[in-house]
C-alpha cells in the first residue's frame, strides 16, 4: 500500500507530486514549518481565507517559539525549486514555502495578511 494514494478528506494533496507531506520530510522542516507549508499549498484547494489566517497563526508561533534564521543547503534549494515548479506555485505561494524554510516568521506575517483582504 501506499500512504500518498489514499487521502482523507479531499484530493487536493494526492495531485501534487512532490506532495507537501514528501517536501516536508525531504528537507526535516519542524512543525511550524511544515504546517504552513501544508496550509499554502492547499489554501485554493479547501479552506481558502482560513488556512490563510492558520498560516499567520502558525508564523506568528514560529516568532515566539523558533526565531533563529535558517540557511538553506544545496539540496533544500533543489528540492524547493523541484517542489514549487512542479505543483505550479504561484509567486506568492513560492515565497511562503520560501520563507518557512528560512525561518522568515515575520515575512509570512506580513505577506500572507496581505491576501487576507
Amino acid at each position: 500500500m501506499n500512504a500518498l494514494k489514499n487521502q482523507v478528506g479531499g484530493n487536493h494533496y494526492k495531485n501534487m507530486d512532490p506532495q507537501p507531506i514528501e517536501f516536508i520530510m525531504e528537507n526535516d522542516l519542524n512543525f511550524i514549518q511544515g504546517n504552513i507549508v501544508k496550509y499554502i499549498s492547499r489554501f485554493e484547494h479547501k479552506n481558502g481565507v482560513e488556512d490563510l489566517k492558520k498560516i499567520v497563526h502558525y508564523a506568528k508561533l514560529g516568532l515566539e517559539l523558533d526565531n533563529d534564521r535558517h540557511w538553506l543547503d544545496r539540496d533544500t534549494v533543489n528540492s524547493l525549486s523541484q517542489f514549487l515548479g512542479q505543483n505550479d506555485f504561484t509567486q506568492f505561494k513560492g515565497d511562503i514555502v520560501l520563507y518557512a524554510c528560512k525561518k522568515y516568521y515575520r515575512e509570512i506575517v506580513t505577506e500572507t495578511e496581505g491576501h487576507l483582504s
